[in-house]
């Protein structure tokens, strides 16, 4: 959390600290997002695509999910609109072919008033109300703080108001930052009432976005142009080379723009001192014209536009695209606004990665044994070689080497495809229908969601400790074969001074929870059954996510990135029975069995009342690795 004067843990601090700064908060899956997605497919998708009505289902179930999140004053308002969406979806589903026309019409009805309703000051105000409630109880539940700022940050942005702006001044209301108290001392009277302090929250919810003539400037390197300046529509491009030496010197020749790209570039220092002696840039500047809008998102909207044209040249011509340099402006009604230096498309490092290169030298060492049997076997199976090549291709987003250097060439929303195939290639190894094998796969998410939620908040504690040289990270980790490993048992042992030590009110109530249900087997199975519940979503959504990308249809990329873990984890688990088939000489099935029979025995002794402490009483069990 960011720190805050008066940080003293009280639920106005800790509020502050939680909210978003910056741009706002990343894009996560919400009521918001379904609600859109609802709009585009009734907007855009074809006739044909309601044909698997299992998609209207999926929607019908994020609108549930999403709305069981909020609170009461929200829904009170918006209730009747959820109502409508879901009546409207289920209606899609259910109704005869002969009446989809209709259905789908209504359903255009109802859903963009649903996200207009979403859209509204009053429902921010709402929204904003339940997540200073869920902050102001005892025990604050971080599981049910951090949806309602995500979706509270979703509603902000699709009102074209920008949330690290809007979030800032509610934080200081709260609770002022330094630089406000040294701005104004008097902004926020220190003895305003929590209730004064709320109040005073409500008209910055239902201030509207200023909005102004926008035109963005973009630089793109390793481009050039049949001309000096080329207009395309809304883009005019400039040679930067000629433009800014033109721009910059006493008037050597005119051209469109010239004085707004003088002040432009008078914020880039780079450029602002031209010398003589510099080789050529092989730079393009872009001026695109974005009209009367808020100015939130400019940039992420011009560079669309650029790459739109970009792309489409390098698709018919096979030329390299050009890369994104990293200077870009923003001028709202001729005054130059923001600017910002960032990080570009950059080409791969000549030095070789020598962390990386230690990397994959360990893992070799660890899976020596199961790489030999698996070698021994001769070829790979076809489907299980082409599986792994879908992989390879998927991995591209969260390899390393993209970590450092940027050097994926393919989108979030490709992963999702290749993983899918892949999934469908080693379910035909297996011999199994692909969806049977999917939901096989997927029916351990529950558990491993556990295990995940449990290393955060081990690892969560860990954070306020003094590192290794603390008897506390001793007690809960260790190093075998030289890998990370974390007790939970251990970790159940010393909870209470995990729990003291884990910094962040909300962090703190959420990581007692999860602690004390490794000795609880009641509180362990609803733990469990709320991820078992999110399973039938994902599922839902991930098969939704894939049909919009292979047929058309509209796909949120929140709705991607949010099933994109789970995407992850069943092509890993599948590829993972594969090769213990493969190097095991069993079949697949018969793993997925005993896997199954696993998982009852776990869920079985839960329901019985034996905790997880004594499931993991084993020397080898309660570790995360």
């Amino acid at each position: 959390m960011r720190f805050r004067p008066g940080n003293d843990g009280s639920w106005r601090a800790s509020l502050a600290a939680a909210l978003p700064g910056g741009f706002g908060k990343p894009p996560s899956f919400t009521l918001y997002s379904v609600s859109a997605e609802v709009c585009d497919w009734a907007d855009r998708a074809p006739f044909s695509a309601w044909a698997r009505r299992d998609n209207a289902r999926s929607m019908r179930a994020d609108v549930e999910a999403g709305l069981s999140v909020c609170g009461e004053a929200f829904q009170g308002q918006f209730q009747p609109f959820a109502d409508a969406l879901t009546g409207a979806l289920n209606q899609v589903a259910v109704g005869p072919r002969v009446d989809r026309d209709a259905d789908v019409a209504r359903l255009r009805v109802v859903s963009h008033q649903a996200k207009a309703r979403l859209q509204s000051p009053p429902l921010r105000v709402a929204a904003w109300q339940d997540l200073a409630e869920a902050a102001r109880t005892d025990r604050p539940d971080i599981t049910v703080i951090e949806p309602r700022i995500a979706l509270l940050n979703a509603m902000l942005v699709g009102a074209g108001v920008d949330p690290g702006e809007r979030f800032r001044r509610l934080a200081d209301v709260l609770s002022p930052s330094a630089a406000t108290l040294a701005r104004d001392p008097d902004a926020v009277p220190p003895d305003w009432t929590d209730a004064q302090r709320l109040e005073a929250a409500d008209p910055l919810l239902r201030e509207p976005a200023a909005a102004g003539h926008c035109v963005a400037w973009l630089t793109f390197a390793a481009a050039r142009l049949p001309e000096f300046v080329l207009e395309i529509g809304p883009a005019t491009l400039f040679d930067a080379d000629w433009c800014i030496s033109n721009a910059l010197a006493p008037p050597w020749q005119e051209f469109r723009y010239r004085d707004e790209l003088t002040r432009v570039i008078a914020h880039d220092h780079g450029r602002g001192t031209l010398d003589p002696n510099a080789g050529p840039r092989h730079e393009v500047l872009a001026r695109v014209d974005l009209g009367h809008r808020p100015p939130f998102g400019w940039e992420e909207e011009a560079v669309a536009q650029v790459r739109s044209l970009v792309g489409l040249v390098a698709i018919r011509t096979g030329a390299p695209s050009w890369r994104r340099a990293g200077f870009s402006c923003l001028v709202v009604d001729g005054e130059v606004s923001t600017y910002s230096i960032g990080t570009g498309d950059e080409p791969l490092f000549t030095e070789p990665d020598h962390y990386g290169m230690n990397g994959f030298a360990d893992a070799l060492a660890d899976y020596r044994a199961e790489l030999a049997g698996l070698l021994s076997t001769g070829r790979l199976p076809a489907d299980v070689a082409e599986a792994l090549r879908l992989i390879g291709e998927a991995g591209q987003i969260d390899s390393r080497e993209n970590a450092l250097n940027g050097t994926a060439t393919i989108a979030e929303q490709t992963v999702i495809v290749l993983q899918v195939a892949a999934v469908e290639r080693l379910a035909a190894y297996s011999g199994m229908d692909s969806d049977a094998f999917m939901s096989e796969l997927a029916a351990d998410w529950a558990l491993a969601r556990y295990h995940q939620n449990l290393a955060w908040a081990v690892e969560r504690c860990l954070s306020g400790v003094g590192g290794g040289g603390d008897a506390i990270f001793h007690r809960v980790v260790s190093f075998p074969s030289g890998r990370r490993s974390l007790s939970f048992v251990a970790a159940f042992e010393i909870r209470d001074q995990l729990i003291a030590a884990c910094p962040g009110l909300f962090d703190r109530a959420r990581a007692e929870t999860l602690l004390a249900s490794i000795g609880d087997a009641d509180a362990a199975s609803r733990l469990l059954a709320s991820f078992k519940a999110e399973t039938s979503v994902l599922m839902g959504r991930l098969s939704r996510c894939r049909n919009g990308l292979m047929h058309g249809n509209p796909v949120a990329l929140e709705s991607v990135q949010s099933v994109r873990d789970f995407s992850r984890f069943v092509v890993r688990a599948g590829l993972d029975h594969s090769i213990r088939s493969i190097a095991e000489s069993r079949p697949v099935a018969d793993l997925l069995v005993a896997s199954n029979r696993r998982r009852r025995v776990t869920l079985d002794g839960l329901r019985s009342g034996t905790s997880f402490r004594e499931i993991w009483s084993t020397p080898d069990d309660g570790k995360l690795v």
